[in-house]
């Protein structure tokens, strides 16, 4: 099986404005990596940044590899600018937006989408009800991932690892 890793950010640039470009609205690319290209991005990211890694047990790589497809093929558009500029392997879905769009709110809605319970709240004391939370900071997303997997009182639906680089590149 070929690997596939999807990722979804501004990678068309973002638009004028008086803000800084981290805050900043744009294109919304999702971008589709498959065996060497993907194996090179993982490796770049861990060589470059602080990367965490979760497997999600409580849902199928399918499910979320169906998802994820479908996302991608709901438009043709390519980026016009930027690192995948007119590269068919990333796709303008839409807009990112900082506050309601953009990798944490993609990535919460992707596992909510698949029925996963790794976003899922304690029960409410009083209903007893659990809710799917949808994350807008990329790092508390991280966090209550970090904390599903490694509390007592986490569901255990997530496992975090260490990432590890391919030996093939």
């Amino acid at each position: 099986m070929i690997k596939s890793l999807y990722t979804f950010g501004r990678y068309a640039g973002t638009y004028k404005s008086k803000l800084p470009s981290t805050l900043r609205n744009g294109p919304g690319v999702l971008v589709k990596l498959q065996g060497k290209d993907a194996d090179k991005y993982t490796n770049d990211k861990i060589s470059s940044t602080k990367v965490s890694e979760f497997n999600v047990m409580d849902v199928t790589d399918e499910k979320v590899g169906n998802i994820l497809e479908t996302k991608f093929n709901s438009s043709n558009k390519l980026p016009s600018q930027g690192e995948f500029k007119n590269d068919p392997k990333a796709h303008v879905i839409g807009e990112y937006k900082l506050l309601y769009n953009n990798c944490a709110t993609f990535i919460s809605n992707t596992l909510n989408q698949a029925g996963s319970g790794a976003l899922e709240r304690m029960p409410d004391p009083k209903t007893g009800e659990q809710t799917q939370d949808t994350f807008i900071i990329p790092s508390s997303l991280g966090s209550f991932l970090h904390w599903q997997s490694n509390s007592w009182l986490g569901n255990q639906s997530v496992v975090e690892q260490q990432p590890v680089q391919s030996e093939d590149e």
